[in-house]
């Protein structure tokens, strides 16, 4: 979907992610179709950018999704599980979500954005790379030519993927992270903020340091 879909949108989430995916959409020239958020309580950084607080996820039932899709506004902090449960529970009751790229990200043509993929501001997504459904590449990530970037994914603020890195589906790469070329990160897994990977990580598996050494999460 993009800016000429009719569709109103609604924010999954009050928090610090859902004020950026707010801004980003704006930016997008949505703010006329942004009919407010959704969350357990009022948020006093929503209220800030003038969005109004429709109930918690429970409200989402008065909506048609025919007539409404959803941004995913719900952060994570190296665990992106339950960013990826609110969109699997919206999808299921057949909400569709946007891709949301920042005019500012710098994105190859050839690159594959999946539904609900996000592109935050300053981000680079080279020739090749394919996001998948529901991943993050935030502010100022740089993903690099033919990566595989898995279902809900999120590849924190600065962090820096080399040529043909593959990140399996719900793995988090934290801020400042750098992986070289080739490298895989299995499902689940989390990469370290200022790790410097230069081998696998496995699935479900730590990896922090400089280089970065695998342990149990």
């Amino acid at each position: 979907m993009g800016a000429q879909d009719g569709k109103k949108l609604l924010i999954l989430g009050g928090g610090g992610h859902a004020s950026v995916v707010c801004a980003c959409a704006r930016a997008c020239g949505w703010g006329a179709r942004l009919l407010g958020y959704l969350a357990p309580e009022p948020s006093a950084l929503m209220s800030e950018l003038k969005l109004e607080h429709l109930g918690d996820d429970d409200a989402l039932e008065r909506f048609a999704p025919d007539q409404v899709a959803l941004l995913n506004g719900i952060g994570s902090v190296g665990d992106p599980s339950r960013r990826r449960r609110a969109h699997d529970a919206a999808a299921a009751q057949g909400f569709a979500f946007p891709v949301l790229t920042h005019p500012t990200a710098i994105i190859d043509p050839t690159a594959l954005l999946s539904e609900g993929a996000q592109i935050m501001a300053g981000a680079i997504v080279q020739i090749g790379a394919r996001i998948h459904a529901g991943a993050l590449i935030n502010t100022g990530a740089r993903i690099d030519h033919h990566c595989f970037i898995g279902d809900h994914v999120h590849i924190a603020p600065g962090a820096v993927l080399c040529g043909q890195v593959t990140v399996e589906t719900g793995a988090h790469v934290g801020a400042g992270a750098t992986l070289i070329q080739g490298v895989r990160v299995g499902q689940d897994a989390l990469v370290g903020a200022g790790a410097v990977v230069v081998g696998n990580v496995s699935s479900g598996m730590r990896t922090i340091g400089v280089p970065a050494r695998e342990s149990a999460l």
